[in-house]
């Protein structure tokens, strides 16, 4: 007792002095200094010609931290004045170029008035900002408050943008079409109230331009794009009217391929800025890749002859503000790539350390070779051009009886057909392997968002594998007075969340493995053997070589006075931190813990095992160098303790990155089934692709770990006299036949590969260039014109200006010739992309495929009738951008219509890993209660999932749309695949009650659109100028999964199975986007394709409730409670199909899918 008492009351003391030092280190605040990154950011848009400035959003004052002046204390947008944002803008306003600006957005400042001078003085004195941005709508005070807001600003020499009103206030969040308010409702209140706004602001020596409105565009509505055209038109023309010297933009964010109005691909931006009362184009950004998309709208503006300004920008994007007094720290994307830093080398200075403890060195790999990788294919690059041509422009063979010309052919060379491309690599992400950006790193503490531990686990295998306790950049586990039961206590996570290995290696067996890695990082001496024992062990890399392999990397930092071991930043002193090489004599050297390496027969005493010679050299390697008695009472050496505990932070593997690459390879695919260009309406012939450079480096992070740690953890069931398992089958190039249009694919936010990022010259690895070149080609195609018609106007207007001079009407014919016909033809040119991803290979053979991989430990059966029915090998994804210097580029399969901004790359076996070795082994293994599954293998992993408390699903289950719900038309398909295919018509409305609940608000004109036969896709069969928006009611566009149509279709599920509606209502070229196409092929991919492996064959009856939640995992791909069957159905997606049945089909009231597929299988 009285010991405990020592102990807490020592605990206590020490508790105070380590508080006591904390609270003091508060008032010591640094002065803030400019971000170079930022600066970097700002200079890329201001260093273009047209750009004439850059407005951060959004400025939140230093007087009130809780937002009021112009901000809101939720934005984490917000920055505050005196920090590392002002620092940026004060030292960049002193040497801006003549014409440039720099200014920050206070929207609600005219609601604030009585702080005006004090804003505007502080971001004049202290930010250098020379143009602000604000709302001038009517709910901030309306045109008086906005004039005195410009008065003042005029004063101090300052100028303001007005963004008249805001979009998603004046048309609301929720409504999904804002077509009748761009055609007209817009000039019921907006049009008077801007009217009167540039009245009264106008000629206003602060104004700068006033904005239409901030941020409008169609919500993706196509038929919205020409009343949203002639909107801009109207609404400016009338600015200009009041007053022609108001400079005039829209407000634009043009960040979005999909938005639409304001979208740069496919040219909706361009068109809008073309109004000749648009002096000026805009565009906001919040991430990198809406960076990549408002990089083209300047582009397009600069074509137009108009400058551009950033709007509005993310302070967080790029800096983090350490002096701010509120918001939130943001991830540290790619902060240290450079410089290169060799492997015997380490970085020492404060402000340059290392990144992450399982990331420390980025993009600077001790291994300097490509090897061991693995091929994919990445979305064909694919240029699109289209042609518009007369028959004078062509060779015609056949001609009208009028001798006009019918049938022409045309030969476009390839000194016309030239364009340059260009792939963008820089936000190119590594997913499920490892993340290092979203927990706490030394450049970031606070990063958001932040996975927490159990999603650590949960989503990635480094996590998984090293556990996610124990790390530099984290505080010290502490599990003394914390309950286990508690899912926040360091307890639970040691106790759950400390991954296999941790839980599978004897301690002995940990610290040799700790010792290995320490060998790799210092060239030290392999470990100390007695009696053999170190050979003996069959635990991986025991034996290390003397080669040096990794970084002499920080595993912790310590107070070297009072041992206290604190988490590493990029501030920490050196002599604060603990590297890997301080632990080679430790173990090792004169007085070390060396026996700790060794057998127990080290320690004995006259052929006997001595158990106190074990005990004190396992205490005095603890920090306890002298037991009075021992077990009992040993003094403790804090700084020795501190220095054994950093030693468990030692991870079990090298974390060093390893290369890869993305390429291409002059337009030829390597699969030889497909060499030819995509199908189109012309021929493409001559391709030719003439590169500046063809590959960008790759730098994978966690690759060579995960490689390690498989092997640690497949020897611990190793058989006894096999020294390995069988070595990976050979290297294979994946290939799609689609233009690699992969359907099935998995992310989650990962490490960055830095695909733009080029190593210094002095670098073993420098030479690294955007992939780029020049692609020309030649384009035949054959075009059939109509006569030509007369050209009746001009007939009519020379037959009244020829009629009192009384000569003959047909004197017209010859000053009026007819008007010619035009074809338009399109021509599609594909260039192939691909990536190496190293040792993937060998990580899919160890953890899954193999036959000694440990998912087949756990689940030694595979077969149809077992908890696991097959292995599918699914790939990772992620983003690039494709462009051009003039023509269209799509990436994909062109029927898909994706925007080169929305390329993607895949890895192999990724996805594979994550639903196998991630999700399976773990939900099989995992305690009860830790965190249940991402969504089903049917959609995108979530960017950091979370588990799911059915408590917290919608109140009631939603009861589905019935068929009467949707259109004749729709419901007489369902019907009809019914009874073709012997499944009940609940099953398929139940399915499409999810997949295509938007069915129901077509109108029955519609509704027959897409269920006739179709002979074209659906662009031509379903247009917009006939059908307007359409395209987007049914959902006809790629989701993340790849899924499409109205019954969301991915391409795995419509092989094999799209000929299912033939012959219903007649001949048909089926489409995933053709209602009856996609009915049919869901029913005969349920009943003929996927059911019989549930031991349901064709023909088989449908009373037994276990067939319809196989239909339900079958078309999901999983019975488990998700985020997004929990929100929208209140429940799973099987139990919701049963449920949705029972009202029609004779089936158990009490039957649930949870008693056949078990919602969070154990």
């Amino acid at each position: 007792m009285r010991l405990k008492k020592k102990y807490f009351l020592a605990t206590i003391l020490g508790f105070l002095i380590f508080f006591s030092s904390q609270v003091g280190n508060l008032s010591n605040t640094k002065a803030a200094v400019a971000s170079p990154q930022l600066k970097t950011e700002i200079n890329f848009f201001l260093n273009q010609s047209d750009t004439s400035g850059y407005l951060l959003w959004q400025y939140s004052g230093t007087t009130d931290p809780a937002g009021i002046i112009g901000g809101d204390s939720v934005d984490s947008y917000s920055f505050y004045g005196n920090g590392t944002v002002c620092a940026t803008l004060k030292e960049m306003s002193q040497s801006l170029p003549s014409g440039k600006f720099l200014g920050v957005n206070v929207h609600a400042l005219s609601n604030h008035l009585d702080k005006l001078n004090t804003v505007l003085d502080d971001l004049e004195n202290n930010c250098g900002t020379s143009v602000i941005r604000i709302f001038g709508t009517s709910g901030n005070g309306g045109p008086g408050a906005v004039k005195s807001v410009l008065d003042a600003a005029a004063s101090k020499g300052m100028k303001v943008i007005v963004a008249a009103d805001d979009y998603s206030n004046i048309i609301g969040p929720a409504n999904p079409d804002p077509t009748n308010w761009y055609r007209s409702g817009y000039r019921t209140t907006y049009l008077p109230y801007v009217l009167s706004l540039a009245r009264t602001i106008g000629g206003n020596p602060g104004l700068f331009a006033i904005e239409l409105a901030n941020e409008p565009h169609c919500s993706g509505v196509i038929g919205c794009v020409p009343y949203y055209n002639s909107w801009v038109a109207d609404v400016s023309s009338q600015i200009k009217a009041i007053n022609s010297s108001i400079q005039v933009s829209i407000g634009q964010m043009g960040n979005n391929t999909n938005n639409r109005g304001d979208s740069p691909p496919p040219g909706d931006y361009k068109q809008s800025n073309s109004v000749s009362t648009i002096d000026i184009g805009s565009g906001h950004y919040y991430t990198t890749g809406e960076r990549t998309i408002v990089q083209q709208a300047q582009s397009q503006a600069q074509s137009l002859g108009k400058s551009f300004y950033i709007g509005e920008a993310s302070s967080t994007l790029v800096v983090n503000d350490n002096t701010s007094t509120g918001g939130n720290q943001p991830p540290i994307q790619t902060p240290k790539p450079d410089p290169f830093v060799p492997c015997d080398e380490v970085r020492l200075s404060q402000g340059n350390t290392e990144f992450h403890s399982l990331r420390p060195y980025q993009s600077s790999p001790c291994n300097t070779q490509m090897s061991d990788e693995a091929l994919y294919c990445g979305n064909d690059l694919i240029v699109k051009k289209t042609f518009t041509v007369t028959p004078s422009q062509g060779t015609c063979t056949s001609f009208w009886p009028d001798g006009s010309p019918k049938t022409c052919n045309f030969t476009f060379d390839n000194t016309i057909n030239s364009t340059n491309i260009s792939v963008d690599l820089s936000n190119a992400k590594f997913p499920i392997m490892g993340n290092t950006e979203n927990v706490p790193n030394e450049y970031g503490q606070g990063v958001t968002p932040q996975a927490t531990d159990t999603q650590k686990v949960n989503e990635y295998v480094s996590w998984y594998l090293q556990g996610s306790k124990q790390k530099a950049e984290e505080p010290l586990t502490n599990v003394q007075g914390t309950d286990d039961a508690d899912t926040n206590s360091d307890a639970y996570k040691l106790v759950n969340l400390t991954g296999p290995l941790r839980r599978l290696l004897p301690e002995r067996l940990q610290r040799v493995q700790r010792y290995s890695t320490i060998v790799k990082a210092t060239k030290g001496m392999p470990p100390p053997k007695a009696n053999g024992a170190i050979s003996d062990m069959r635990i991986g890399a025991l034996n290390p070589t003397l080669q040096k392999e990794s970084h002499d990397e920080t595993v912790g930092c310590m107070n070297n006075g009072n041992g206290e071991v604190f988490p590493c930043t990029t501030n920490t002193d050196e002599s604060e931190r603990i590297r890997l090489s301080f632990f080679l004599n430790k173990l090792v050297g004169p007085g070390g813990g060396s026996p700790l390496l060794e057998e127990f027969p080290a320690y004995q005493t006259n052929g006997q095992f001595d158990f106190y010679k074990f005990w004190q050299a396992y205490l005095t390697f603890n920090g306890n160098p002298v037991c009075i008695i021992y077990g009992f009472l040993c003094p403790t050496d804090p700084v020795g303790r501190a220095q054994a505990n950093i030693f468990l932070n030692i991870p079990f593997s090298s974390t060093e990155d390893r290369l890869g690459q993305t390429y291409t390879n002059n337009g030829l695919v390597i699969d030889p089934n497909l060499v030819s260009q995509p199908q189109s309406d012309s021929q493409v012939s001559n391709v030719e692709f003439v590169p500046t450079n063809t590959k960008h480096r790759l730098y994978f992070a966690h690759m060579q770990e995960s490689s390690e740690l498989a092997t640690l953890i497949q020897n611990t069931f190793l058989p006894k006299g096999v020294t390995a398992f069988d070595p990976s089958p050979p290297s294979q190039t994946f290939y799609n036949s689609q233009r690699c249009e992969i359907k099935d694919a998995r992310s989650n936010p990962g490490d960055n590969l830095f695909g733009n990022f080029t190593q210094p010259a002095n670098s073993p690895i420098s030479g690294d260039q955007t992939i780029a070149g020049k692609i020309s080609y030649t384009v035949k195609f054959t075009c059939e014109f109509p006569q030509p018609t007369p050209n009746q106007s001009c007939i009519n207007d020379c037959i009244f200006n020829l009629s009192k001079a009384g000569l003959p009407t047909n004197t017209c014919s010859s000053q009026c010739p007819p008007i010619q016909p035009t074809c338009t033809r399109t021509s599609l040119t594909a260039l192939s992309i691909y990536t190496q991803t190293p040792k993937i290979n060998d990580v899919w053979q160890q953890l899954v495929e193999g036959p000694s991989s440990v998912f087949k430990r756990i689940f030694p059966q595979v077969s149809p009738n077992a908890p696991v029915t097959e292995i599918k090998d699914v790939p990772g994804v992620t983003q690039a951008s494709y462009s051009t210097s003039s023509d269209e580029v799509l990436a994909g399969d062109p029927g898909a219509n994706r925007a080169g901004s929305q390329a993607q790359l895949f890895f192999p076996h990724i996805g594979g890993i994550y639903d196998y070795f991630l999700k399976d082994i773990q939900t099989a293994l995992r305690p009860y209660g830790v965190a249940p599954d991402s969504p089903g293998t049917t959609a995108q992993v979530s960017p950091v999932s979370s588990s799911v408390d059915p408590g917290q699903c919608r109140s009631s289950i939603w009861s589905g749309i019935p068929i009467d719900g949707f259109p004749g038309p729709i419901a007489d398909a369902f019907r009809a695949a019914s009874a073709k295919f012997n499944i009940p018509t609940c099953v398929l409305t139940a399915i499409a009650s999810i997949e295509g609940s938007t069915m129901r608000n077509l109108s029955n004109t519609e509704a027959q659109a897409i269920a006739r036969p179709w002979t074209s896709g659906p662009q031509a069969e379903i247009p917009d100028s006939l059908y307007p928006g359409l395209l987007n009611k049914i959902n006809c566009y790629l989701n993340s999964a790849g899924a499409i149509g109205p019954m969301q279709i991915t391409i795995d599920s419509w092989n094999g199975y799209q000929d299912a509606s033939q012959g219903y209502l007649g001949t048909r070229v089926p489409d995933r986007c053709n209602a009856a196409d996609a009915i049919f092929a869901t029913a005969k991919f349920l009943v003929n394709g996927r059911l019989p492996i549930y031991g349901f064959p064709a023909g088989s009856g449908w009373s037994d409730p276990r067939k319809f939640c196989a239909a339900g995992q079958t078309n999901y791909g999983s019975c488990r409670l998700d985020r997004p069957t929990c929100n929208n159905l209140g429940t799973n997606y099987c139990d919701f199909l049963l449920n949705y049945c029972k009202g029609s089909v004779n089936l158990p009231s009490s039957a649930k899918c949870s008693d056949y597929f078990p919602t969070d299988p154990r």
